[in-house]
């Protein structure tokens, strides 16, 4: 006959079943037995009390823990004889509790308890390294499935387990950057082409991959790298090792970045030596470093672009002349930097409400009091429904003045469209 399994214990036998199995347990392995944080276990708050996963296994398990400790053979001591194999049928249904009996009771594989541990990616992890000591072919598919909300699982699998590749999870290895790149580091010793993908979009991992794994430039990643001057001038010195004139547009929008990139291209190169190789870039970091090019007009050259002009304008010369703003104009963000840098723009107007509204909202609100202050007081006058001389819709009033300020920029717009 079957006996009944055991009534659920009270909440402090539970507690002090924990503790006893803390006695041997780490911290990492204590939290496989509760709903919550270990620590919650000594707040008197009950409503604060963490579940149990398994009441009457983590009681049996502290039980069997403490009789073995007591009968001396808690160091590693066989004890086929002492097993209880009606406790061991309620251990193999929790993961945790079947890893912790394997491991501090049996002090080997719980075979019973497999089927269940191989479903826990966390507990297989752990059941493979600190159990098995090596490959755990149950949880594999498991481990590879999971890992695609948790991609660090078939990397640990790999990298700690069976220190080698794992081709059934690498595609979810290659969903996350930073575990294909140390997959690749640590694991390939090589280049993982499946985890290009999306390395490609992760400036920090992307470029640690380029630098540690390729050995070269990763041309997929270099688009990404034009919009971000600090990752691209790290990009410059440490994978290039000379100029990346993808990003020197980026590079250039920044003071403290622009200088230092301007230190790598000429300390201790006596570079440029003849206008061959002078282009607009390098004639602004001559003036940024000081350096003078024989037969070279290094101003004239450095306003041939419009993010070069830009950084003329800001970080080397103050002085205002239409022939440097209207080379700065063919650039909207350029346009839309240097105008927050000065003052209203005129040069940039059209182009900023017409191009890249977002910006030119933008501009609108540093620069709205100038531009339409007398239109914020007939708007917010309103009180009925009225059509503007151009057609244009405007609902009914009081409104507010960040109402005002959004009506009068979407009437900006559509005056500036028409045109």
């Amino acid at each position: 006959m079957e006996s009944s399994p055991p009534a659920t214990p009270s909440y402090d036998v539970q507690v002090a079943a924990f503790h006893e199995i803390a006695h041997w347990a780490s911290a990492e392995e204590l939290e496989l037995l509760i709903d919550g944080d270990p620590t919650d276990l000594d707040d008197p708050d009950p409503n604060c009390r963490p579940s149990f996963k398994n009441p009457c296994a983590t009681v049996l398990l502290a039980e069997s823990i403490a009789r073995l400790r007591d009968m001396g053979f808690m160091d590693g001591d066989s004890m086929e004889s002492q097993r209880d194999l009606e406790a061991e049928a309620m251990f193999a249904l929790e993961p945790s509790h079947a890893f912790l009996y394997a491991k501090y009771v049996l002090y080997s594989r719980f075979l019973p308890g497999e089927a269940a541990i191989s479903k826990e990616p966390e507990i297989a992890l752990l059941y493979a390294e600190k159990i098995i000591g090596g490959p755990f072919p149950a949880a594999e598919p498991f481990l590879a499935e999971e890992s695609f909300e948790d991609a660090l699982y078939p990397y640990i699998y790999a990298s700690s387990v069976i220190k080698g590749r794992f081709p059934i999870g690498e595609d979810a290895i290659a969903t996350d950057a930073e575990c294909s790149y140390l997959y690749a580091n640590n694991v390939l010793h090589g280049p993982f082409a499946l985890g290009e993908g999306v390395l490609s979009t992760n400036l920090e991992y992307g470029i640690l991959y380029a630098r540690y794994i390729l050995k070269g430039r990763f041309p997929d990643l270099e688009p990404l790298l034009a919009f971000d001057s600090h990752a691209a001038l790290e990009y410059a010195i440490s994978v290039c090792h000379g100029r990346f004139k993808v990003g020197e547009r980026a590079i250039t929008l920044s003071q403290a970045h622009l200088e230092n990139y301007a230190q790598f291209l000429l300390f201790g190169k006596n570079y440029p030596k003849d206008n061959t190789r002078v282009d607009p870039v390098l004639a602004l970091c001559c003036l940024i470093e000081g350096i003078e090019v024989k037969g070279v007009d290094l101003v004239r050259t450095a306003k041939m672009l419009p993010h070069t002009a830009l950084g003329y304008s800001l970080w080397i010369s103050s002085e205002r002349d239409e022939i440097t703003e209207s080379v700065i104009a063919r650039d909207v963000t350029c346009a839309y930097l240097y105008s927050t840098q000065t003052e209203r723009f005129l040069f940039c107007e059209d182009l900023l409400f017409c191009d890249m509204p977002d910006l030119g909202w933008s501009y609108y609100s540093i620069f709205r009091e100038e531009l339409f202050e007398s239109e914020v007081g007939y708007l917010a006058s309103l009180q009925e429904s009225e059509v503007d001389s151009e057609g244009y819709q405007i609902a009914p009033g009081p409104y507010s003045p960040q109402a005002v300020m959004e009506m009068e920029m979407d009437r900006f717009l559509v005056g500036l469209r028409r045109a």
